[in-house]
C-alpha cells in the first residue's frame, strides 16, 4: 500500500511539473512575441486556481527570460503578498532580482510595501534600491501623507552608502517642495552632514 501512494505522488508531481513546464513555453511564446500583457492575464488564472507553491516553482524560470516584462510584473505581485506575510527576506531577493533586471529602477505596487522595504535595508544593495524607491516616492504616490518622510529617508540612505552628492540635491529639492519640514530635526541633522 505504501508503494502505491509513493508511486502515485510520485506521478502527480510529474504531472504538475509536465503542465508547468508546458505553461511555461506557452508564456515564452507570447513574450516574447510582444504580448506580454495577454501572457500576464493567463499567469494571473493559472496561479489563481493553484496551489501556493507555484509561484516558487515558475519565478526561477521566468526570471531569467532575455525579456524581463512578464517577470517584473509577477514580482510586483509576488512582493506585495510576501510584504502582506511579512517575509521580507523573500521579498527583498525578489525585488533585488526586478531592481536589477529593470536597469536599476523599480517602482512597487503600495506605498505600504515601499515604506515597509526601504525601512528595512539590511545591506548596501538594499540601501541602494531603499533610497531610489523613496527618491521617487513622491512621484509614484503623490497623495501619500508620508511623502517628505519617505523623501528624508531617502537621503540617509544615499549617506549611509556614501553617496553625498546624490544626498545633496535631494535634500534641495525636500527644501524647496516640503517647506514644512526645515524645523523638523531629521532635516536639521542631515542638512549638517550634507554640507
Amino acid at each position: 500500500m505504501r508503494f502505491g501512494s509513493q508511486v502515485e505522488a510520485s506521478q502527480i508531481a510529474e504531472n504538475i511539473r509536465r503542465e508547468e513546464s508546458e505553461f511555461c513555453a506557452d508564456l515564452y511564446r507570447l513574450v516574447e512575441a510582444d504580448k506580454t500583457q495577454e501572457g500576464w492575464q493567463r499567469y494571473q488564472g493559472f496561479l489563481s486556481k493553484a496551489d501556493h507553491g507555484r509561484f516558487d516553482r515558475l519565478w526561477p524560470v521566468i526570471s531569467q527570460w532575455p525579456n524581463p516584462a512578464l517577470a517584473l510584473l509577477a514580482g510586483q505581485t509576488q512582493i506585495e503578498q510576501l510584504v502582506k506575510d511579512e517575509n521580507y527576506p523573500r521579498a527583498w531577493q525578489i525585488l533585488a532580482h526586478c531592481f536589477e533586471r529593470n536597469h536599476q529602477e523599480f517602482k512597487l505596487l503600495t506605498a505600504r510595501s515601499t515604506l515597509e522595504l526601504a525601512l528595512r535595508c539590511e545591506n548596501n544593495q538594499q540601501k541602494h534600491i531603499g533610497a531610489e524607491l523613496l527618491k521617487f516616492f513622491g512621484k509614484d504616490f503623490p497623495k501619500h501623507p508620508r511623502c517628505a518622510e519617505a523623501s528624508l529617508k531617502a537621503v540617509e540612505l544615499m549617506l549611509e552608502e556614501n553617496n553625498l552628492e546624490a544626498a545633496k540635491r535631494l535634500l534641495q529639492q525636500i527644501r524647496i517642495k516640503y517647506p514644512e519640514v526645515r524645523g523638523q530635526e531629521t532635516f536639521k541633522r542631515l542638512s549638517l552632514l550634507v554640507n
